[in-house]
């Protein structure tokens, strides 16, 4: 599978090759800070995984610590090349809305020369971007109008009026 070039490279495990590429010696449950050193990655992207739920992350006596066997799953993904780098182009965004606690998804699409931003949530990531995805199929196969109805605010007033304008009369 894996041909080494020389002897001292052969001695080196690979992410690849090796079914434990985290060292046997690293406990079972890592500290943030010693999980952050381990991936060389900042606090705020693996709290960005741990969100994401591509790494597990458990309470133990009220203090977080990282499952070192979600580390080793999250390399062998990163190696295997399972996981995208990058949205594509019209997939939409999402975010964490703290405020509503779901994700929010949005696409950005032109309707008659003006940019409609129509919506799909979800209590998780997953659940949000599969909403986005049927959201954005039915527009597509064009079950879901996105056309702007200019009238709305005319017939309001025409509405509004109308009862205004009898009550007076009475």
């Amino acid at each position: 599978m894996h041909q080494s070039v020389s002897a001292a490279s052969s001695s080196m495990p690979t992410i690849a090759s090796d079914p434990r590429p985290i060292p046997a010696n690293v406990p079972l449950l890592l500290t943030i800070p010693e999980a952050t050193r381990l991936l060389s990655i900042g606090r705020t992207t693996l709290y960005k995984l741990i969100a994401l739920r591509q790494i597990k992350l458990v309470k133990v006596a009220g203090a977080s610590r990282v499952v070192r066997s979600s580390l080793d799953n999250y390399l062998r993904e990163i190696a295997a090349g399972a996981m995208a780098a990058r949205a594509r182009r019209g997939d939409g965004s999402i975010r964490y809305d703290r405020k509503a606690k779901a994700y929010v998804g949005r696409l950005s699409l032109w309707v008659e020369g003006k940019r409609e931003r129509p919506s799909a949530t979800g209590r998780t990531y997953t659940e949000c971007r599969t909403a986005l995805r049927k959201l954005q199929e039915s527009i597509e196969s064009g079950g879901q109008s996105l056309r702007r109805n200019q009238e709305c605010v005319a017939s309001y007033l025409d509405d509004w009026l109308a009862t205004q304008t009898s009550r007076r009369r009475r």
